[in-house]
C-alpha cells in the first residue's frame, strides 16, 4: 500500500520549547517518534519501521518511508506539518 503520511505535531508544545522542523526531522529520521505510546487518531498502534529517507527538494519532508499502521504496512512519502 503506498500512501502519503502527514505527521502532525502539536503546534503549541513546539512554540513553547521553540522547536524548528529541523529538529523534528532529526526526531524522525533517528527514530525517536517510536515507543508503544505511539498511536494514529482513532487509536491503532504505529510503528515506524523505515523513517524514509529526507527530501531535499520541494514536495514531502520525507520519501520511500515503511510505517505500520494497525495491521497495514504503508509505503510512501511523509509530511511533517
Amino acid at each position: 500500500l503506498v500512501s502519503f503520511i502527514r505527521i502532525h505535531y502539536n503546534s503549541a508544545w513546539t512554540e513553547e520549547f521553540n522547536y524548528k522542523e529541523e529538529i523534528l526531522h532529526h526526531f524522525w529520521a533517528n527514530l525517536e517518534f517510536t515507543g508503544p505510546k505511539l498511536r494514529s487518531e482513532d487509536g491503532l498502534s504505529v510503528e515506524i519501521l523505515h523513517p524514509g529517507v529526507l527530501n531535499q527538494v520541494d514536495g514531502p519532508d520525507f520519501l520511500n518511508a515503511k510505517i505500520r499502521i494497525g495491521n497495514l504496512i504503508h509505503y510512501g512519502a511523509v509530511e511533517i506539518a
